[in-house]
């Protein structure tokens, strides 16, 4: 567990990229959907 806390402010910023990266996968996806549907 302390390794995990060990990155700090840069391992934050990896997971905030990550998490955005996701969210906007999901996005274009769903909006895709919708697209495909109409």
């Amino acid at each position: 567990m302390r390794a995990l806390c060990h990155g700090g402010r840069a391992g934050d910023a990896a997971r905030a990229r990550l998490h955005r990266i996701h969210f906007l996968a999901r996005a274009g996806m769903w909006s895709l959907a919708e697209k495909h549907r109409a």
